[in-house]
């Protein structure tokens, strides 16, 4: 992969500069490893995997950099040309995340950006689109190696199910895109990842210390959040309400009954208050607008947003598409059939492959990966509903989570690369089967092939319709 990808930027950007800047990256990262190895006792094989992971990411980097060079893809994402315009520009004023968050949304990973620029800049690097690109797949496959951590707390050392999720993530076509398009969501995917971590740790561990340290990541990202999605920032608060349910719902199977549960629940609580206090004063503090709006309702925001991504979704979705279908329908419709529409869109599958455009590529293999991944994903859902795995609440709350952000990102913005901070939930949830269980692999091969009956159905369905529009 990274030799693939080494040619493909040499090839696109003319010049061997992605190459020493990849090196840079990967060196970072190795050293991170190597000191988290130091605390935590890490294994060695997880620098192997941040270099395949990176080397993916570094290749969808030179993907996206061929379509643009050379296919003429102008990447036609506001947020893409924009954050890179803002990134390099001299005549872009704002020295801190808070005063460049009063010209725009997702400050933080911009004011990150601006600093890369100017560090490379200072060895006499132009600021091409590739540094930013790079530190965007960077933090992909930092998140890989924060999942594996998550992983590794509960299910143990099994290098198969770790084998298994460093392909999940290394082929998911929407970390692909936040690789291979300029785009904000790479250092969300880290961020989330990292709460994630605190979450699961506190489930498989729970002591004052685990506690202590959920306790500081979820009310320091609280605050970082909003910087870089601003209704990003209220997902602490849900995940804390969420698992405040689970625990004093649920208990782990090998759990005997914890006198302090209640205490615990009481400032889960408590937190989720503070949090959504301070959430709601940074609200009203960014929509007081300097044109004399005061105040613009959490109703009124989430359906502009709604209706701005709703834009930009029929734009994607080809048309005589069942997209553009989908993306007409009523919302009491929309809730049952646009989660669908994310995790398979396009439809057809090669609607990506062959729009010219980077986007609908990695849009493509995401769907191609989809088809592999749900009968997993929904084996491992129906398994723990009829308690056919050991009851663990943070199997439980990585479930929880996907689907609860799954109908949340349907009701809102119903843009499928919305879901990429939710994946690695999805994928640690899966990795909860027994893969060495005959009637798991029997199962799956079940759900697999009527699965793909359904999608075979859809494509058949999809060209008779076509065919009709063309003849008429």
């Amino acid at each position: 992969f990274f030799l693939i990808a080494s040619i493909l930027t040499i090839v696109s950007f003319q010049n061997f500069e992605p190459i020493l800047v990849s090196l840079f990256f990967l060196l970072i990262g190795i050293l991170l490893i190597f000191l988290k190895n130091i605390i935590t006792n890490g294994k060695n094989i997880d620098f192997s995997y941040f270099f395949f992971i990176f080397s993916a990411m570094y290749t969808a980097v030179g993907i996206g950099a061929f379509f643009y060079s050379y296919l003429g893809d102008k990447v036609n994402l506001v947020d893409a040309l924009y954050f890179y315009d803002m990134s390099v520009s001299s005549d872009f004023k704002g020295d801190t995340p808070a005063e460049i968050r009063t010209f725009t949304e997702g400050s933080l990973v911009l004011f990150i950006w601006i600093k890369i620029y100017d560090f490379f800049n200072s060895f006499f690097f132009e600021k091409e689109i590739y540094i930013g690109l790079l530190s965007n797949a960077f933090c992909i496959a930092l998140s890989g190696i924060v999942a594996i951590s998550s992983s590794r707390l509960l299910y143990g050392q099994d290098s198969f199910k770790e084998a298994l999720l460093i392909f999940l993530i290394s082929f998911n076509g929407i970390f692909l895109l936040f690789s291979g398009v300029y785009l904000r969501d790479a250092y969300i995917i880290l961020a989330l990842a990292i709460i994630y971590h605190s979450w699961i740790k506190y489930f498989t561990s729970p002591s004052f210390l685990t506690l202590i340290y959920l306790f500081l990541i979820n009310f320091s990202f609280t605050f970082i959040l909003p910087y870089m999605r601003f209704e990003y920032g209220l997902i602490p608060i849900f995940l804390t309400l969420l698992a405040l349910t689970l625990i004093l719902l649920f208990k782990n199977t090998d759990e005997t009954k914890n006198p302090k549960r209640g205490y615990i629940a009481f400032f889960l609580f408590i937190f989720s208050l503070a949090g959504y206090y301070y959430y709601s004063e940074i609200f009203l503090n960014i929509f007081a607008l300097s044109d004399g709006v005061e105040y613009i309702s959490a109703t009124d925001l989430l359906t502009s947003g709604r209706e701005g991504y709703q834009e930009g979704t029929q734009g994607e979705a080809a048309a005589n598409s069942f997209g553009l279908f989908l993306t007409n329908l009523p919302i009491y419709l929309q809730v049952f059939l646009m989660p669908l529409y994310m995790i398979f869109f396009p439809m057809p599958f090669w609607g990506g492959f062959e729009s010219g455009s980077a986007y609908g590529f990695f849009k493509s293999i995401n769907v191609l990966q989809m088809y592999i991944f749900i009968p997993l994903l929904i084996l491992s859902t129906w398994q723990l509903i009829k308690r056919k795995v050991e009851t663990n609440l943070g199997i439980m709350f990585n479930h929880s989570v996907f689907y609860v952000f799954l109908m949340a990102v349907a009701l809102t913005s119903g843009e499928g690369r919305h879901l990429g901070g939710f994946w690695i939930p999805a994928y640690l949830a899966a990795l909860s089967l027994d893969f060495n269980n005959l009637e798991i692999k029997s199962s799956y091969a079940s759900i697999f092939n009527v699965l793909m009956f359904l999608i075979l159905g859809a494509h058949l369905l999809w060209l008779i319709l076509k065919i009709i529009v063309l003849v008429i």
